[in-house]
């Protein structure tokens, strides 16, 4: 009796943990991110020793129109792999403000790595 109640237990912890395994829904292998600015070197900055207060580099976020982020993933236009990559650009048809203080918005244009531009984007998975 004891040895088919401990082989009852162990098929269901078996079933529940290799069902919890398998693979939802959710397409775990779509990387988003809605968190995406253009970021340029600020050119006040020195050094951590000698401008202590100035940031290294100037950010904006890329946002839309009114002020909501924008979520790139594999599949928008542009994707999050082309602004992640080399040779990226982003238009924008409307200012990018910063969150940085005493930072101007960065007017509507075409901005990219040629232009000495960054993006960074903090990859989420969705």
């Amino acid at each position: 009796m004891k040895k088919n109640n401990l082989l009852s237990l162990m098929l269901v912890a078996s079933i529940a943990f290799f069902s919890s395994c398998s693979k939802d829904d959710h397409d775990h292998a779509e990387h988003c991110s809605d968190d995406c600015h253009l970021v340029l070197p600020n050119p006040a900055f020195v050094s951590v020793d000698s401008t202590p207060n100035v940031p290294a580099e100037l950010a904006w976020d890329i946002v839309d129109a009114n002020g909501n982020a924008i979520q790139f993933c594999d599949d928008t236009d542009p994707s999050l792999d082309f602004l992640e990559s080399a040779n990226w650009s982003y238009t924008t048809p409307h200012e990018l403000a910063s969150d940085m203080a005493g930072v101007d918005p960065l007017p509507a244009g075409t901005y990219s790595a040629a232009g000495g531009y960054e993006c960074h984007c903090e990859e989420h998975n969705h």
